[in-house]
């Protein structure tokens, strides 16, 4: 079992060094293709990376229908449970593992710079491991390091390249292409160290072991907006505003006409002009037809789209354009749903088989029982559905095993000798009776027996004033025994 790399793997940020930046991703064609396409507006040295930066930060609806997608994952309570038989020293891995995940630094910051994988295909986070104070290994730190400076294999390998990262051993590392650019130069890559580094993909296959993210898949609208916007601005600028046309009579000299066409000028930003009588000015109002509305429409099509992509829908980004029924607007709200709960899983089983089995496997040994990091996607109208279903297969004379209802619905089973508590259990009832959690009045409906007037006081309330003249135990309101 190897211990992970305590220290932080220092990148070398030398700007003399900078011919790294070339390196291209030679199996992602698919991202080499919006380089090729951006490269005619002579952007062609930034990233595919950067460039889905650059999308995020100028597109504010692309933005907006992103963060409520990961806002919606990150919004999700999280627990970690037991793994199955949940005995003993299942109780205490889980235990154990709960409290170090605590202890990281930044959490909901951590998930999202792994949720940025979504948007981009994946993203990788390297830990700062250390010993706490109790002596267990924890991650005390993390960082997120750009998706140009790694390298992933045909089999989803990670590897470091060299630059960016200081190799610890030159002669062994063979040369790769990395990620994001549209040229390719040389560069040297090695393995990257074990349980040092999580690695969310998203999208990702044989062919394209990079991934492919919603920020690729929504380039073109994106380009489209970009572009339409360019027309729309020089259309406002030329038909936004009528023209002013000014005439005189004949005999105006030179001066005077260069002196109106600076009154025509100063009609832009003053609201008023002093003119002689023989000169007048009207404004023309272009005919400008329907091209406001075509140029709007563009856009918001562009926008549905995208909406599309990243959200399953439309109705779920906050549109307010035209109207949908609240039928429709709950049929794209499960949609959202059905996107968040898949990014639920997607996200519960990396962190599973990296950070927690990570934390297990070296603080309590490989033979731990692994617990695993549960995300609650379900709402309390969903496991309400579920009750009502599980009760009705149980009424039907369906055999289900305990263990389906402690998974199902993520409450502990008992564990050992623990005695279970169930609502109609003697014990349960008797333990209520003993701490005074049931009014004298509520046992006495329990054995069949008429309210009393003063049946408002609790059962372990030492100051009770029993009237005289009770004939039975169940008269002065207590169990009998």
């Amino acid at each position: 079992m190897h211990a992970p790399t305590l220290r932080t793997i220092q990148p070398l940020l030398n700007p003399t060094e900078a011919w790294w930046a070339g390196v291209s991703p030679r199996d992602d064609r698919s991202a080499v293709s919006l380089l090729q396409m951006e490269s005619a507006g002579g952007r062609h040295q930034r990233t595919v990376y950067e460039l889905f930066g650059e999308m995020e930060e100028k597109d504010g609806h692309l933005y907006s229908i992103l963060q409520t997608r990961l806002n919606g994952l990150l919004g999700l309570p999280r627990r970690v449970v037991p793994a199955a038989p949940a005995n003993g020293a299942a109780r205490e891995a889980a235990d154990v593992v709960a409290r170090l995940l605590d202890a990281i630094p930044r959490q909901e910051e951590l998930l999202r710079a792994l949720l940025e994988g979504i948007a981009r295909g994946f993203a990788v986070v390297e830990l700062v491991w250390d010993y706490d104070a109790a002596g267990r290994l924890s991650v005390v730190d993390w960082i997120a390091h750009p998706q140009e400076w790694f390298h992933l294999g045909g089999a989803g390998g990670l590897s470091l390249l060299s630059p960016p990262f200081r190799a610890s051993s030159e002669s062994g590392d063979a040369p790769m292409p990395g990620p994001g650019r549209a040229a390719e130069s040389p560069t040297r890559a090695f393995a990257a160290p074990p349980r040092k580094f999580i690695l969310f993909r998203f999208g990702a296959d044989a062919r394209n072991p990079y991934g492919r993210g919603l920020c690729q898949r929504a380039y073109w609208y994106y380009w489209f907006k970009k572009n339409a916007l360019k027309f729309w601005a020089v259309f406002n600028e030329r038909y936004g505003s009528p023209t002013a046309i000014a005439t005189y009579g004949p005999g105006t000299t030179a001066e005077e006409r260069r002196t109106l066409r600076d009154i025509l000028e100063a009609l832009q930003t003053e609201s008023g002009v002093v003119l002689p009588e023989s000169v007048n000015i009207r404004l023309l109002e272009q005919a400008r037809g329907n091209g406001t509305q075509s140029y709007q429409a563009f856009l918001d099509w562009c926008n549905d789209e995208m909406s599309k992509i990243v959200l399953g829908a439309t109705l779920t980004s906050g549109e307010g354009r035209r109207s949908g029924s609240l039928a429709l607007g709950g049929i794209h709200q499960l949609v959202r749903q059905d996107y968040i709960d898949a990014d639920a899983g997607l996200l519960s089983r990396l962190l599973d088989d990296t950070l927690v089995r990570w934390l297990c496997e070296l603080n309590l040994g490989p033979a731990a029982p692994r617990p695993l990091l549960r995300i609650e996607t379900e709402s309390p109208e969903d496991l309400n559905a579920r009750i009502e279903v599980d009760r009705a297969l149980l009424s039907l004379g369906v055999a289900l095993p305990q263990g389906y209802f402690y998974e199902r619905y993520g409450r502990p089973a008992p564990a050992g000798e623990e005695a279970p508590l169930r609502f109609d259990d003697a014990n349960f009832y008797q333990y209520h009776l003993q701490f005074g959690i049931l009014t004298v009045n509520e046992v006495r409906a329990r054995l069949g027996l008429a309210p009393v007037a003063w049946g408002d006081a609790r059962t372990a309330d030492p100051g009770v004033d029993v009237p005289k003249g009770s004939a039975s135990p169940e008269d002065r309101g207590v169990a009998p025994g």
